[in-house]
């Protein structure tokens, strides 16, 4: 058996010269005419599934030692700069993790299919977003690395700020309550309404689930009715 490093050529667009049309990567115990890669690039992988008789495999190299061939792989495709050079489908060399780091999600708006795409790969008449009609998440770069408490505690007060202002917060809901007594309350902001009264929010809220009271624990007689978001008038006791 052979291990490779190999390119892949799509003929057809490397005589019209439209990019891309190469692919470097490399193959273990590897059987002529039985492989065509192991890119994630939906380009190459559409290319291939339409027009695969377009398509022809040069090997590069050789390897004996199956051990160093993603080494031999990555020196192959630093030489040849695929990451950088628009005229292979490579996104990224080989033995890397994938990372959504400086990648965004691009579709194609006739066909539908997406993927990651760094800004210098992004196939030209694709459109940003995970699919029609819905953007993509935009990526704020803070210049510090995952695991830095000054980064947790960034997200923390973001997530914090976003929750505060949202209709679907919490303690911006209308929750409407049947009491012991059979009195109906509606408040805004249960957890602050049961810290109040001694009430378990936690124990109110399951009673949503079970259909009656709650017999048990700080909310004994309690039931929970119904959440929204309409801000309608509401009372205490």
């Amino acid at each position: 058996m052979k291990h490779i490093i190999y390119r892949l050529v799509n003929r057809r667009k490397e005589k019209l010269g439209i990019s891309p049309c190469y692919y470097v990567g490399s193959k273990t115990n590897y059987i002529p005419g039985t492989y065509w890669g192991s890119s994630k690039n939906p380009v190459l992988l559409e290319e291939l599934a339409s027009e695969l008789s377009k398509f022809d495999m040069e090997i590069l190299e050789e390897v004996e030692d199956p051990k160093i061939l993603i080494g031999r792989e990555i020196e192959h495709q630093t030489k040849l700069d695929v990451v950088s050079d628009k005229k292979y489908y490579n996104l990224r060399l080989a033995g890397k993790d994938f990372t959504t780091t400086g990648y965004k999600y691009y579709y194609h708006p006739e066909t539908l299919v997406r993927g990651f795409f760094p800004p210098n790969k992004i196939p030209e008449g694709w459109v940003w977003g995970k699919k029609a009609g819905v953007p993509g998440k935009k990526i704020i770069k803070t210049g510090l690395k995952k695991g830095d408490p000054e980064l947790n505690k960034l997200i923390a007060a973001r997530t914090k700020e976003k929750t505060a202002r949202g209709t679907a917060h919490s303690e911006t809901k209308v929750w409407t309550l049947l009491g012991p007594d059979n009195t109906i309350h509606t408040v805004i902001g249960l957890h602050e309404f049961c810290q109040e009264h001694g009430l378990s929010a936690t124990s109110i809220q399951y009673s949503i689930n079970t259909n009656k009271p709650i017999k048990k624990g700080k909310s004994k007689g309690w039931r929970l009715l119904s959440k929204n978001r309409d801000r309608s008038p509401y009372c205490y006791f």
